[in-house]
């Protein structure tokens, strides 16, 4: 499986017009956290934004407001996203299996030949 390149998970409420974004750790500087919220929030309209962040022995809460007006600019980033998202998708691949026919075109099992290597 692909490793993921994200440093956060976001969940939304659509009910209660909340999101929550948990953060491993402070990797953000506060703008920047800011901005990845506003970007969420714009995506999915919705206003209120609550971060988590956790670090080794901390805790910290931020809490963000947006309008949600119209903007080109964050219309243009989340069409980027989601074809950042596509992409992080179609990158998965399928793990060789040990009885596999090898991928290098040897005609040999996985496990007789490139696995051993």
């Amino acid at each position: 499986m692909l490793k993921s390149q994200r440093n956060d998970f976001h969940k939304f409420f659509d009910k209660y017009n909340i999101g929550i974004v948990f953060v491993s750790e402070r990797i953000y500087t506060h703008n920047k956290l800011r901005q990845k919220c506003e970007l969420y929030a714009y995506e999915r309209k919705i206003n209120n934004w609550f971060v988590v962040i956790i670090g080794d022995n901390f805790i910290d809460f931020e809490q963000f407001h947006y309008a949600n007006d119209p903007n080109d600019l964050l219309e243009k980033k989340i069409e980027e996203l989601r074809a950042y998202r596509i992409q992080q998708a179609l990158k998965v691949e399928k793990k060789i299996g040990r009885n596999e026919l090898c991928p290098c075109g040897s005609g040999k099992k996985y496990k007789k030949c490139c696995l051993n290597k």
